[in-house]
């Protein structure tokens, strides 16, 4: 099995990140779109919005951020295709890590 590699975005991704949530977030509210969601994020703690690929493609999604007190996490997602192989928790536990450098 291939070793999955978390890394903060960057716009290459922007295709795979909309792709993964497209799928994975049907529906979505005007205020959490795609566009708007990554371009809000870019502007805060961009570092904290982190991507897991597997073979190239984007597997996996957790946006974070940190207060100074608090950290919280939103859109964690993980294609149906990988879900059993737990990739939103190695996003997630990259992110709860990073929150730690920001201290």
């Amino acid at each position: 099995m291939t070793t999955p590699i978390v890394r903060p975005y960057q716009s290459m991704d922007y295709g795979g990140v909309v792709a993964l949530w497209e799928d994975v977030f049907p529906n979505e509210p005007s205020w959490n779109q795609s566009n708007t969601l990554i371009n809000l994020k870019l502007t805060v703690q961009p570092e904290l919005f982190l991507v897991c690929l597997l073979d190239g493609q984007i597997v996996g999604t957790t946006i974070a951020g940190f207060d100074g007190v608090r950290g919280w996490v939103h859109k964690v997602g993980t294609s149906p295709a990988h879900r059993l192989w737990n990739y939103h928790w190695v996003t997630t536990q990259t992110s709860s890590t990073d929150w730690r450098k920001l201290t």
